[in-house]
């Protein structure tokens, strides 16, 4: 699945023009109410304040439910790469099962596979070394899994060969919905009708103003560097391989399982 082109730009790109949008859209507005609409300038719509309110509490809903959905997707992002360092870590673990040489082998497998795995994050948004990563695992998932099933045909490995391969699926399943997980953003549409209508309030928050209540350069200011703000969080969440929001913190967990093939 290619990787759409507004998760390819940064998101505080998005949100600086947004913010320079908002700003001009707000006062475009303004300008085109005391041009041609004598009744909102003079402040004569009664009509004013509950446009106003219709509009934010619309903008407010929609900003609320797509930082949910980019919250929500983190999270999961983040119980996965934890969920893949059990898995791993349990593999590992059943790894000692067996005796030596057999038990050393797989040990090596097992480094080579957990290295091609943290590739995969040290990689970032490089779509190059993600896919290279994607192959350097796949040959030793593909080891690992042909030297167990061949210990299955030993009746003295049975035992552990029957703890090792449900450990291994379990590795493999939830390394693919890792991979999957990275695809898995808002969709598209709801970031650009958010966008949209960040600028359709600004505009119409200054077409709705009035002579007698002055736009305040620092209220403008202000009303359109927290959306941009918000916005910013709200798609830097859905790109943890961009911007100040990451996994490290999660990350750790498989860089502990170093320590286990020491």
């Amino acid at each position: 699945m290619s990787e759409s082109i507004l998760y390819k730009i940064d998101p505080a790109v998005i949100a600086s023009l947004l913010f320079t949008g908002m700003i001009c859209a707000l006062y475009l507005g303004r300008y085109l109410s005391t041009k041609f609409d004598s009744n909102i300038a003079k402040g004569k719509n009664p009509l004013k304040s509950t446009v106003i309110a219709a509009i934010l509490a619309l903008f407010g809903f929609l900003l609320a439910f797509t930082f949910g959905l980019s919250g929500n997707r983190f999270d999961d992002r983040r119980k996965i790469v934890v969920e893949e360092a059990n898995c791993i870590g349990t593999a590992i673990l059943r790894a000692d099962l067996y005796p030596d040489p057999t038990r050393t082998e797989l040990r090596n497998y097992f480094k080579n596979y957990l290295a091609a795995r943290l590739d995969f994050y040290e990689a970032g948004d490089n779509n190059a070394l993600v896919k290279l990563s994607f192959n350097k695992a796949d040959v030793y998932s593909k080891l690992l899994w042909k030297r167990v099933t061949a210990l299955s045909g030993n009746k003295d490995m049975f035992v552990p060969t029957m703890q090792m391969v449900p450990a291994l699926n379990s590795m493999f399943d939830i390394a693919a919905s890792r991979n999957n997980s990275r695809q898995e953003t808002v969709p598209n549409l709801i970031v650009i009708f958010l966008l949209v209508i960040s600028l359709i309030s600004a505009f119409y928050i200054g077409y709705l103003s009035t002579e007698e209540n002055k736009l305040s350069k620092m209220i403008v200011i202000g009303f359109c560097l927290l959306v941009s703000i918000v916005i910013y969080i709200t798609l830097d969440l859905d790109m943890p391989r961009k911007g100040l929001i990451t996994l490290d913190v999660s990350y750790q967990y498989m860089y502990e399982l170093k320590n286990m093939l020491e």
